[in-house]
């Protein structure tokens, strides 16, 4: 198409999918497609509807507002990168306005900080009320927009964004970063944004990274921060639980519907070599995503000991980072196994190799050692000996 290749984040192809399984698994060419579809005029028209030209309005100085190609100028490979989010830039409460009109039956409101001004003696000063601004889309599209974000999460790419007891909807997001008008090979923004509860939502909540290292997807890093916080302002607002979807009756072509995700503790993997990680993320339940070129996980995330649902993802990095400043004192090693070498030497902040198999024997920086925390620690390991008759 005017000479650009548009591939899904994962280079595979879907083939003819519906709308719902483009939301699900974030395609930019099933996004891409759509834009063009739309065309510059309904494309442009939507895009001022939702405000995404201009600023909100918010009671805060020096709002700025995003950027994007005039339609005038904009041409249909435009229109298909703008379409899934690149080039097309928006500031967070621009987009956080516009999702929380979709989670309000279409209504975009005026955004604003508190509820109410209070003077030094609690007297009532001044209470801002509830501004509609316009009515973006009509309820019954707002609603069906609702069902899609909520697959996301559900079925998608923001598995990550669960929240337990509460039905969620959001969207993942990951764009190339642009500075001085051009993309920065290797910088990203990683975001997620989304409601809650479902079908009666109270709370929009937008999370977004500036320039993650390591794993930058918004499914991987920011979907599960967003989880966190929704949570807990949900049981803040102590919001009744959301009600299980009706039964449906499943047609015979269909398959058996995904069973509701079982929560647990996300094990430590950090110096464990990539074999022995796969194996201990899958005897916990998770899938696992290896970044860099290295052969042991020197950092992951989520963190071990947090509480994730099983059948979601930790993305181990095994590239290195160099030796920091800070030194530690190398531990005693003799008699761990290579889990307990791993996490003890985690602990201090010092990766591990490892040699042979069975308990530690012997150790290289030995035990007393003062290093730089990044320190790689040698590990030599060898099965117990079986006495012969």
């Amino acid at each position: 198409m005017e000479g650009w290749t548009i591939c899904n984040w994962d280079r595979k192809g879907l083939g003819s999918v519906r709308i719902d399984e483009i939301m699900a698994k974030s395609s930019n060419v099933g996004f891409g497609t759509l834009g063009m579809w739309l065309g510059a005029d309904r494309f442009y028209e939507y895009h001022s509807r939702f405000g995404l030209d201009r600023p909100t309005g918010i009671d805060l100085p020096g709002e700025a507002t995003g950027q994007y190609r005039p339609k005038k100028d904009a041409t249909a490979i435009d229109l298909a990168v703008q379409a899934y989010g690149q080039t097309l830039t928006a500031t967070p409460i621009q987009m956080l306005t516009a999702i929380a009109a979709i989670a309000n039956d279409g209504k975009l409101m005026w955004p604003h900080l508190g509820k109410a001004i209070y003077d030094h003696e609690g007297n009532l000063v001044k209470e801002i009320q509830p501004r509609v601004v316009r009515q973006v889309v009509a309820p019954e599209v707002a609603r069906y927009v609702q069902e899609l974000m909520v697959g996301v999460v559900e079925n998608g790419t923001g598995k990550n964004a669960r929240v337990a007891g509460y039905q969620v909807g959001g969207k993942t997001g990951t764009a190339n970063k642009v500075i001085g008008g051009r993309i920065a090979q290797g910088k990203y923004i990683a975001s997620f944004v989304g409601f809650a509860p479902y079908p009666d939502p109270q709370v929009a909540v937008l999370i977004s990274i500036d320039e993650p290292q390591g794993a930058y997807y918004g499914g991987q890093i920011a979907a599960p921060i967003f989880g966190e916080v929704m949570g807990s302002v949900l049981a803040y607002l102590d919001a009744p639980k959301s009600s299980a979807p009706p039964e449906r009756k499943r047609e015979p072509w269909e398959p058996e519907p995904p069973k509701e995700p079982e929560p647990a503790l996300v094990p430590p993997l950090i110096n464990l070599p990539v074999p022995e990680a796969e194996k201990a993320a899958r005897e916990a339940g998770f899938a696992i995503t290896f970044i860099g070129d290295g052969s042991y996980v020197v950092s992951q995330f989520p963190l071990p000991g947090a509480t994730a649902y099983k059948g979601g993802e930790i993305v181990a990095n095994l590239t290195p980072p160099p030796p920091g400043s800070r030194q530690v004192t190398v531990p005693a090693l003799s008699g761990l196994s290579l889990h307990e070498a791993a996490r003890t030497l985690a602990e201090r902040g010092l990766l591990m190799q490892a040699e042979g198999r069975g308990a530690v024997y012997r150790q290289d920086p030995p035990a007393g050692t003062r290093v730089p925390s990044g320190t790689p620690v040698k590990v030599f390991l060898k099965l117990p000996e079986r006495n012969g008759r």
